[in-house]
């Protein structure tokens, strides 16, 4: 499967590390703000597995000489794999990899354009917006010479991302528009990549503090995914706290209580373990609760994230603002 980070990594864990039989946590403050879950890490051991069983897979198609189209595909995986762990680095040097095997060969320029955009996502994560934005308009070109209109809308999504890093967000609320209608008129789209779009669209909209439609289109967007990807905490999650910051700064903090909660406790069952992007999401969340006047609840929020810190690179917290879209909002 063609896996796409919407703003960043959050829905590039949606889509192929989802641990089965897990049920959404219940969503109290207390949940919330406690140490680390099991759920949370499991699913970081389970992803610890899935980059050394890929690693080998790596050494054994190497071995024995595989295509440039096939090694280039398993590179794109890897290179996946070490961005849900947070391994921009070691992702970056997979997928520049599995780039250079694609363009060798002219029949692989459709795997190509995904790994190109797969490259300009991460390259967004990580801070490098001028890489990034070559390789979406390389994508795209490539999306328009093969016909493809769902690489087209891929490619339009990737930049509204992009767009959103720059703070260019006119031109993120554009992109995002095309890619949201496409997706909707295409029969061949997947559904984490209508709600990538709808998702992308929203954060624009809320940037240009334009909430009703924000909210408008988010309580459609999650009402689709909790009735249809039940069990998958963080497209989910994501959709909740975007609902819930729309209410908030629309000024409907009563409404805005429950979705924040809910999306909070969503993100930690996957993300708890640590993740720069939970942690940004509890910092926004911090906020609310000492704008409410929820003190202690805030308090006991600080403190996890003060914990996190220590042992997370504060640093890619400013870089994961930017790749979560969430930079400059406040």
């Amino acid at each position: 499967m063609n896996i796409r980070p919407v703003i960043g990594v959050v829905f590039t864990l949606a889509y192929s590390w989802v641990l089965s039989g897990q049920q959404m946590a219940d969503s109290r403050t207390s949940q919330i703000v406690g140490g680390v879950g099991v759920a949370s890490t499991a699913f970081k051991q389970e992803l610890e597995r899935r980059i050394g069983r890929m690693e080998d897979t790596v050494r054994k198609s190497e071995a024995s000489r595989a295509s440039d189209l096939e090694l280039g595909k398993i590179y794109e995986q890897l290179g996946l794999l070490y961005d849900d762990a947070a391994q921009w680095a070691r992702s970056e040097s997979a997928v520049e990899h599995a780039v250079a095997l694609l363009r060798r060969d002219e029949a692989s320029k459709k795997e190509l354009a995904k790994a190109l955009s797969q490259l300009g996502n991460l390259h967004v994560e990580m801070g490098k917006l001028r890489e990034s934005e070559k390789e979406g308009q390389e994508a795209l070109r490539l999306g328009e010479e093969l016909g493809d209109k769902l690489q087209i809308a891929h490619s339009w999504d990737d930049l509204a991302a992009l767009s959103l890093a720059q703070h260019k967000y006119e031109k993120a609320r554009d992109f995002a528009r095309q890619a949201v209608a496409e997706f909707a008129a295409n029969e061949g789209t997947e559904l984490f990549d209508a709600i990538s779009a709808r998702y992308t669209l929203a954060l624009a909209y809320c940037h240009l503090k334009d909430y009703a439609s924000a909210i408008s289109l988010l309580t459609t967007a999650v009402a689709e995914v909790r009735a249809k990807m039940q069990g998958q905490h963080i497209p989910i999650g994501f959709g909740e706290f975007l609902l819930g910051y729309a209410l908030w700064k629309s000024g409907d903090t009563s409404s805005a209580r429950g979705h924040l909660e809910d999306g909070v406790a969503a993100l930690r069952e996957q993300l708890g373990w640590g993740h720069p992007t939970y942690l940004r999401v509890l910092g926004y969340y911090s906020q609310f609760l000492h704008e409410t006047r929820q003190m202690e609840a805030a308090k006991d929020v600080d403190r996890q994230i003060r914990r996190a810190e220590g042992i997370v690179d504060v640093r890619s917290l400013e870089t994961r603002a930017a790749a979560n879209g969430f930079d400059g909002l406040h």
